[in-house]
């Protein structure tokens, strides 16, 4: 962790009516990092601070944590920090792109996946259904053999296993046994890296490699899907691997079968020495892969997150404000609302922001008095799962919704909630956690001006 980084901010005088360069506050992240445990991705948080209006109450950026606790950079004293609960351990991708394990149970996680700036990884809990997920010689060969290689896993450990096709002119694939539901929905995902040969193909819940399949090329980077895929994906990390994942509903067969190949050919005579490297195998009973889960002899569980109680009264205002974040989802479609909104510790009183159950959608609701008086649901593009930025204007009378630098949507009869406390990642009451990355998120305690609102979505 980066807890040795010293990051002192240097923006100069307030300048309280503008955009630019200037903070309120040039001490902000200095503060920040004497309450954390862990500092990390300052310069993303300098950049966004650069870029927040000087009215903002709540700034929070994914940079300083501490157990239990995610730090705001915004206000300083603490008030804006938020309560941090997961009761397990879990992995992220550090910044130097390697996969590691938490400092412990309900220890936020800044990821860094694809190379990206850091942002906070809030996730559901998930099961990893193998036993043995990075100890191929556990798993079943056909026309195959395994082998302990030298060459460092995504983790930088030295547990790789590289898998060599038999002299056999046939298929060649490896099998483990998993306990599985006909017709449900399962995540695969594995990583893989080329050796001698450079394709890899895998199905759920069958004895072969057939029906409803993905080949994954590790030269090019492309995936094909066969047959009925609801989705799939290769994420690239560094010295050559790819975690290839796919989603699926199983077949009968209580088994994941991957298979090799070269060239896009999966029947062929191997020489009994050229293969395909493997670690770090899961399948999980979701809708999307989530963040890899190690297991050594048993299946294991990484249990849900949640981060509430940011805020109190001093920093909203009921007659009308701004709620920003910087977001994207962990896939096109979460299944259930997935929220995070303002709200007076109830739903009924609340500005709410969704991820919907439909693809690539998201829903504004404001609610009053347990009247709603906004629903507005708009479609993102590109996909959700990209980074946006969103900004939630309220005022009676007077909402508006921007998205990525456009207005996207307004109401002109919308009635306030009343006693406003506190923002939560969930929709105010505690109940429909928000799952997915968050960069920023922000309060403003007045509506901001078209002008402000469309620069800072943009």
């Amino acid at each position: 962790m980066a807890n040795e980084i010293y990051h002192r901010s240097n923006w100069g005088e307030s300048k309280p009516e503008g955009f630019g360069d200037m903070y309120f506050d040039s001490s902000a992240t200095n503060k920040l990092y004497n309450r954390s445990t862990y500092y990390e991705n300052s310069d993303a948080t300098d950049k966004i601070l650069a870029n927040i209006p000087n009215k903002a109450s709540i700034v929070f950026t994914a940079t300083g944590y501490s157990q239990d606790k995610i730090g705001s950079a915004i206000p300083v004293d603490a008030n804006g920090d938020f309560d941090f609960h997961r009761e397990s351990t879990a992995t992220r991708v550090n910044e130097a792109g390697l996969i590691e394990a938490s400092q412990g149970n309900d220890t936020p996680r800044i990821d860094f996946t694809n190379n990206t700036s850091g942002h906070l990884l809030l996730e559901p809990s998930s099961t990893n259904l193998f036993d043995y997920s990075e100890d191929f010689s556990q798993w079943v060969n056909i026309r195959t053999t395994d082998a302990l290689s030298s060459i460092s896993s995504p983790s930088g450990s030295a547990n790789v296993y590289k898998i060599v096709p038999t002299t056999d002119n046939n298929t060649h694939r490896i099998d483990k046994v998993v306990t599985l539901t006909d017709s449900n929905t399962y995540s695969l995902s594995f990583f893989a890296k080329k050796g001698e040969y450079n394709c890899i193909r895998a199905a759920i819940g069958k004895t072969s490699v057939t029906g409803n399949i993905v080949s994954f090329n590790l030269d090019t980077g492309v995936k094909t899907e066969t047959g009925t895929i609801a989705s799939s994906s290769m994420v690239e990390f560094s010295n050559g691997w790819f975690r290839c994942s796919f989603t699926a509903a199983a077949s009968t067969a209580d088994r994941v079968v991957i298979g090799l190949g070269n060239d896009d050919t999966y029947s062929f005579a191997g020489d009994g020495s050229s293969g395909i490297f493997l670690w770090g195998a899961m399948i999980e009973e979701q809708a999307f892969s989530t963040s890899y889960i190690a297991t050594t002899g048993s299946t294991a569980t990484r249990i849900a997150e949640r981060a509430n109680s940011s805020g109190n009264s001093d920093l909203f205002n009921d007659s009308e404000g701004v709620l920003y974040a910087e977001i994207a989802s962990l896939a096109e479609t979460v299944g259930s609302n997935k929220k995070f909104s303002i709200s007076s510790g109830a739903s009924s009183n609340s500005v709410t922001f969704s991820f919907r159950g439909t693809n690539n959608q998201i829903q504004v609701l404001i609610k009053s008095g347990g009247t709603t008086t906004v629903n507005l649901t708009t479609t993102i593009s590109p996909a959700v799962t990209n980074f946006f930025k969103i900004a939630i204007k309220y005022k009676t009378d007077d909402f508006a919704l921007f998205v990525n630098g456009a207005k996207v949507g307004t109401d002109t009869s919308a009635t306030m909630p009343t006693g406003l406390n506190t923002l939560n990642f969930d929709r105010g009451d505690g109940g429909q956690d928000y799952i997915g990355k968050v960069k920023c998120i922000a309060v403003f305690k007045e509506a901001l001006t078209d002008a402000e609102l469309t620069q800072l979505t943009s």
